[in-house]
């Protein structure tokens, strides 16, 4: 879905772009990117002049890599009446400094929540079970992120850019038994350092204002989510011309 939206956009912004080098030849009309600074100075001395924060709410589209049997099996249990919802909401913040006229640097920080996976098993050792089935899939996670942003597509409106860093996680375990109504034991929860990837596309509609459509893949441990943003960045203001 969120390739089909893409295209048309992409398809909108080389219209847009045809009748952008027009009013840019009589006009000189700069191009617009996440780093801001081919816009805004006239020489190639970018690195950290130019800041901007970003807010985003998004959602996950499953892609989960989890293999909720495979995990069970290797568990030494074989489980049925599996019901996984990977669909969560999540929420991130971002600040940016620009690094060239194309490339901008990103800390951020990203909070994806509760996901449930829910099984079933036969079995005569209940307490093991309800032990060890607690670790099959982290909840929640957050963490924070390093990433460089690359924008390879410039109209004086639009852009498009490609985001590629790391993501350091935390994993929250909470697990429920159904049949005896109660919460288990929290497992202490796992963190490790993965790959973070993404590809937005962003309309500038203020001096200093974007609106951003983003894809990013989060990669935590042995799981994959995809996740689709809707935010709004806000580029601070710079006289250096």
């Amino acid at each position: 879905m969120f390739m089909i939206l893409l295209s048309c956009v992409f398809v909108s912004m080389n219209a847009a772009a045809q009748n952008n080098k027009a009013g840019a030849s009589a006009g000189n009309a700069p191009l617009t990117n996440k780093s801001r600074c081919a816009e805004r100075i006239k020489n190639d001395d970018c690195a950290f002049k130019f800041f901007y924060i970003s807010g985003s709410v998004g959602t996950a589209i499953g892609g989960s890599d989890l293999d909720v049997q495979g995990a069970a099996n290797e568990l030494g249990f074989d489980v049925f009446d599996i019901d996984e919802d990977d669909s969560r909401l999540a929420f991130k913040a971002s600040i940016g400094a620009s690094l060239t006229t194309k490339l901008a640097l990103e800390l951020g920080y990203t909070r994806l929540a509760d996901a449930e996976v829910a099984f079933s098993t036969v079995t005569n050792d209940p307490a093991r079970f309800f032990d060890v089935a607690r670790a099959v899939r982290p909840g929640a996670v957050d963490g924070f992120s390093l990433a460089l942003v690359y924008s390879f597509y410039t109209a004086e409106d639009y852009f498009v850019y490609g985001r590629a860093g790391v993501f350091q996680w935390e994993g929250e375990y909470d697990s429920f038994n159904v049949t005896a109504n109660q919460s288990l034991p929290s497992l202490p929860a796992t963190d490790g350092t993965d790959l973070l990837l993404g590809l937005g596309v962003t309309y500038k509609f203020a001096d200093r204002t974007e609106a951003n459509l983003e894809w990013e893949r989060y990669s935590y441990g042995d799981f994959d989510d995809n996740l689709i943003w809707l935010g709004l960045t806000y580029h601070f203001k710079n006289e250096d011309k």
